[in-house]
């Protein structure tokens, strides 16, 4: 009896021997995933903007177009016009009256210097027309009276062709503003001191616009433009143009068509 006990007991712990308590399962290990980093767009930063030099075409210039006669010289202006195309034996159509000035005249013959005697005090205007490249000169009174004056002299004539020019075409303004601002830029004064001393339209012959430098070769060809001349005190500056370039011409290059 007591062997079958500890047979039985030996069964009993040879048991607890082979049977383990079952393990709990492995948890599942959680990987953290870091958070993508916040995108932060950059800055917008404004595109630099190179300032460039207008060229002639590129600059709008204001209406240079002269102003409308007032409705009381409409009438006179007229008149005067037919007397100076009957004169020249001209249309009427080919003479621009360019400018009006009120005046006052102190002589009969509306200051016209006719070498006629001093007369009452008159209140009047001083017309200048043009009419084939020349300018003509009148004087009247208030009213329907007019005479055409002597010739002007030539100073006061290329003076009142600058002007002319200048008001009627303003390809030839906006080409005298250019060569100033330029020329005040690369001596570095002001503005006012750069002077126009002469305009004039020129019909050059070749593409270096009379104007040749050496080793260069230049087309033969019909073109328009102008010559200016600007002083700053006693030096002269001179270009040359066309509608579109402007160039500095030394003395000593230039070659002007013949008249």
């Amino acid at each position: 009896m007591q062997f079958v006990r500890c047979i039985v007991l030996l069964c009993i712990l040879i048991s607890a021997g082979c049977f383990t308590a079952d393990a709990p399962p492995n948890a599942p290990t959680q990987v953290l995933i870091p958070a993508p980093p916040t995108f932060t767009p950059a800055p917008l930063l404004p595109t630099p903007t190179v300032p460039t030099q207008p060229a002639p075409a590129d600059v709008v210039t204001p209406d240079m177009a002269f102003t409308p006669l007032p409705e009381n010289l409409q009438a006179l202006a007229q008149q005067i016009s037919a007397d100076l195309a009957t004169a020249l034996r001209i249309p009427a159509s080919g003479i621009q009256v360019v400018r009006v000035e009120p005046a006052f005249w102190m002589t009969a013959d509306l200051g016209c210097a006719l070498e006629s005697a001093a007369g009452q005090r008159t209140q009047g205007y001083r017309f200048i027309l043009l009419a084939a490249d020349q300018f003509y000169e009148y004087h009247s009174d208030s009213g329907t009276q007019f005479l055409r004056c002597a010739e002007i002299d030539p100073t006061a004539a290329a003076t009142l062709a600058i002007g002319t020019l200048l008001q009627i075409d303003p390809i030839a303004a906006e080409l005298v503003a250019l060569a100033q601002r330029r020329l005040a830029q690369e001596l570095d004064l002001p503005l006012r001191r750069i002077q126009l001393v002469d305009l004039r339209l020129v019909r050059w012959t070749d593409s270096s616009l009379g104007c040749p430098q050496p080793e260069q070769t230049y087309t033969p060809m019909q073109i328009d433009g102008y010559r200016i001349v600007l002083s700053v005190g006693e030096r002269q500056y001179v270009f040359h143009t066309d509608f579109d370039r402007l160039i500095p011409c030394d003395a000593q290059d230039e070659q002007l068509p013949a008249p």
